[in-house]
C-alpha cells in the first residue's frame, strides 16, 4: 500500500484543530441537548473503537460519492458502475485526460510615446519641444486547453464502456515580443487514473453502503490493522493522488497562461481579473469525524437527496457512544449544503462554462471539488490513525510505561538465568583493572547494547 506523496502524515495537534473546528460548525445544526466530543475524551469500550472505524469509513465513502456526484457522477452513472463491478466483474477506473494547443494569430505594431518631454531653447527661433516614440512589435498566440473526465471499465475508454463526467475546451491569447511560440504547438499530458473498483464494491445493487470490518478474520488485529481498513486507505491514497494531479494541472499548467496582454489584445491588457486565490479556501464541511456521544438519541433519518444510504445492519447498539445512521445523514446533508453554496458562489464570480474563456466556473469548481476530495481522504487517514493512536496510548497507560526491545531482552535474561543452579549461573563479564597492592584503577566489562532497528 503506497501512500500519496501529497497526503500528510498524522499529526495529532493539526488533526485536533480540524476536529474542533468541525464540531463548532456541527453544533449549529444539532439540538441543544446534543454534545458529541472528540473520541479520546469520551469513555468507551474496545468494541466501540471498531464501531467508530466503521462509522468514519462509511461516512467517508458517502462523502466521496457526494463529491464525485458534483463532478458529474449522477445516480444513473453510479448504477451503471455498480452493475459493471457486481454483475460483470469488471474493473472501473476514473480517468483525467488533458491536452494543449498553441497557434499563431497575428502580429501587431503600435507606437508608444514617452512621457518625458525634451525642451530646447534657441534665441532666434524660440523654444521647441520633442518626445520620443517607441515602436513595439507584439505577437499574439491562441492558447487552447482541453480536458475530459471519464469513468470506464477495461484498459482504455471505448464506445459503450465509458461514461463522461465532464468535458470542456477554453482558450485565451498569449502575447510575446518575439515570434517564438510560448507553448508547444500541441501537447498531451499523461493521463491520470484512479481505480474505483473497490469503491463500487462497497455499494450494493440497491445503492446501500455496507462497509464493515470482519473481526473474525485472522488478519484483523486492531481497528486500524485489518484488511478492510487497509483496502479503504489504499483506495484513498490512489484517489487522493488523482485529485492532487488534477489540481496541479489546472492551477500550475493551465491557469498561469492567462496573463494580461496589451491594448492590442483581446483582453485590452486587463487579464482575467478573477480571484483564483479564493479557490484555495477550505470552508466546505468535511463530515469524517472520530467523535462519540454517550446516551444521545440518534437524529431522525429524514428524506434526503443522497444517492446511497447506509445499511441499517451497521447501526451501532443503543448502549454504544458511536453515533447512529441519522447523524451520518445530517453530516452529509451539511457537507452537501456547504458544497452547493461554494459552487453557487463560483458560478456567480467566474465566466459560464458555455463561454470560450480559458478559466470558467467549470474549471474553478473542479479545483474546489478536487481539493475537497483530498480533504475527505486526508481526514479518513487521520481518523483511523487517531483511533490506533488512542488504543496505543491506553495500552501504554495500562502497562505503566512504554516497553522497548531492551526491556524484553532484560526480561528474557532474567528468566534464562533461572535454568541454572546458583553455582553455575552466568555472571556478567566485569573485572577490576589494578596493579598488585594498589587500589583498582578502573574496570573492564563486555556490555550488549540493543539499538532500535532502522528497517
Amino acid at each position: 500500500m503506497k501512500r500519496s506523496i501529497s497526503m500528510l502524515d498524522y499529526e495529532e495537534g493539526r488533526f485536533r484543530r480540524k476536529v474542533d473546528a468541525a464540531l463548532s460548525e456541527l453544533r449549529k445544526t444539532l439540538s441543544a441537548a446534543r454534545h458529541p466530543v472528540y473520541a479520546p475524551n469520551e469513555p468507551h469500550v474496545y468494541d466501540d473503537k471498531f464501531g467508530l472505524a466503521n462509522f468514519v469509513n462509511n461516512t467517508s465513502l458517502a462523502a466521496q460519492l457526494n463529491c464525485l456526484e458534483a463532478l458529474g457522477l449522477d445516480e444513473q452513472k453510479v448504477r451503471q458502475c455498480v452493475q459493471w463491478v457486481h454483475s460483470g466483474g469488471k474493473h472501473v477506473t476514473l480517468g483525467f485526460y488533458a491536452s494543449e494547443q498553441c497557434e499563431y494569430l497575428r502580429e501587431c505594431t503600435r507606437e508608444v510615446q514617452s512621457k518625458t518631454k525634451h525642451v530646447s531653447e534657441n534665441t532666434l527661433f524660440g523654444k521647441s519641444e520633442s518626445k520620443s516614440v517607441t515602436r513595439i512589435t507584439e505577437h499574439f498566440w491562441k492558447y487552447t486547453a482541453e480536458y475530459k473526465i471519464l469513468v470506464f471499465h477495461g484498459d482504455a475508454p471505448a464506445e459503450g464502456s465509458s461514461l463522461a463526467l465532464q468535458q470542456r475546451a477554453g482558450s485565451c491569447e498569449i502575447m510575446t515580443s518575439t515570434a517564438v511560440s510560448p507553448r508547444p504547438a500541441s501537447t498531451t499530458a499523461p493521463p491520470k487514473f484512479a481505480a474505483l473498483t473497490w469503491f463500487f464494491k462497497q455499494i450494493s445493487t440497491s445503492l446501500q453502503l455496507s462497509f464493515a470490518i470482519d473481526r473474525t478474520a485472522e488478519a484483523c488485529h486492531t481497528p486500524r490493522r485489518n484488511e478492510q481498513v487497509e483496502s479503504a486507505l489504499s483506495h484513498g491514497y490512489e484517489l487522493h493522488a488523482w485529485a492532487a494531479a488534477l489540481c496541479a494541472h489546472l492551477s500550475n499548467v493551465v491557469f498561469p497562461n492567462w496573463q494580461p496582454t496589451s491594448t492590442s489584445g483581446a483582453d485590452g491588457g486587463k487579464g482575467h481579473a478573477l480571484d483564483l486565490a479564493a479557490l484555495r479556501r477550505t470552508d466546505i464541511f468535511v463530515p469524517v469525524l472520530p467523535i462519540l456521544e454517550t446516551g444521545a438519541e440518534d437524529s431522525p433519518q429524514a428524506e434526503g437527496s443522497q444517492i446511497v444510504t447506509i445499511a441499517s445492519s451497521l447501526e451501532a447498539p443503543k448502549s454504544s457512544p458511536v453515533l447512529g445512521l441519522g447523524d451520518i445523514q445530517n453530516f452529509l446533508r451539511l457537507q452537501r449544503a456547504t458544497l452547493d453554496r461554494r459552487v453557487a458562489a463560483i458560478a456567480s464570480a467566474f465566466p459560464p462554462p458555455s463561454s470560450a474563456s480559458l478559466i470558467s466556473a467549470a474549471e474553478a469548481s473542479l479545483v474546489v471539488l478536487a481539493t475537497h476530495l483530498q480533504e475527505i481522504l486526508q481526514q479518513l487517514h487521520d481518523s483511523v490513525d487517531c483511533i490506533e493512536q488512542m488504543l496505543r496510548k491506553q495500552l501504554v497507560t495500562a502497562v505503566g510505561r512504554e516497553l522497548s526491545p531492551r526491556d524484553f531482552s532484560k526480561y528474557m535474561e532474567y528468566h534464562n538465568q533461572k535454568l541454572f543452579r546458583p553455582a553455575y549461573k552466568p555472571q556478567p563479564f566485569c573485572f577490576a583493572v589494578r596493579r598488585p597492592d594498589h587500589y583498582p584503577e578502573g574496570t573492564v566489562s563486555i556490555e550488549a547494547e540493543v539499538r532500535p532497528s532502522l528497517c
